[in-house]
């Protein structure tokens, strides 16, 4: 059932909520009404738009693109933001016991090698990548009608090419998940911290980099 509601959530279409995906995600101590609004709002990426009480009974969907736009941190202070409003989230108030389990799962998936969507790991794909391997269009599920690996692992597939020739990147959750510590075993993981600005890719990684940004969109 969760993986048919984070499908589900993948594709039902959630009109853009501009304040709440700016100005209350990046706020310190935001309005307990602009909280509440925003809260509802960003359970349409984890049920989809038009959710009820009914949805909030099962688990929130992950994979939607949007988590893809804010950092582990943007997305702990989110969940902060529910909690200032409801103190004792429970199942007695699903709205906020769920939103604050939206925005904690999406940060743990900053650095997980699990996938929600598909419910498996993408390590097998990112030992390739890492090794300078070529990704195979069949194992990225390419015109499958029913799975797909969802735009954030895509996405950190794409900077282990990068990463693997010790790319120092921006995203401090990307230098995080291939640099630092993790709490459980990963194949090739962690690797060197990287110092470099400017790396060169092999014509692999070129390739697997090509192909991995066109399913992201």
């Amino acid at each position: 059932m969760t993986h048919l509601l984070a499908v589900i959530a993948l594709f039902a279409p959630v009109t853009p909520d501009a304040a709440c995906e700016t100005t209350w995600a990046k706020a310190q101590k935001p309005a307990a009404a602009e909280t509440e609004r925003c809260l509802r709002h960003f359970l349409g990426y984890a049920y989809g738009a038009g959710w009820d009480a009914e949805a909030l009974t099962l688990d929130p969907g992950y994979g939607h693109p949007i988590e893809k736009k804010y950092q582990k941190a943007d997305l702990a202070r989110m969940a902060g933001h529910v909690r200032a409003v409801c103190p004792d989230a429970s199942d007695a108030d699903l709205p906020c016991a769920r939103a604050i389990e939206f925005f904690e799962g999406m940060a743990g998936r900053k650095t997980s090698l699990f996938e929600d969507v598909n419910l498996g790991s993408f390590e097998p794909l990112l030992v390739k990548v890492l090794a300078g391997q070529p990704l195979d269009p069949d194992e990225l599920f390419v015109g499958h009608p029913d799975l797909k690996w969802s735009a954030q692992t895509l996405r950190t597939l794409r900077n282990a090419a990068y990463a693997r020739h010790g790319y120092l990147f921006k995203d401090a959750d990307l230098n995080a998940f291939f640099y630092d510590a993790r709490p459980e075993p990963a194949a090739g993981l962690p690797l060197k911290r990287g110092t470099s600005k400017d790396v060169k890719l092999s014509p692999v990684d070129g390739e697997n980099v090509r192909l991995l940004k066109s399913l992201e969109k």
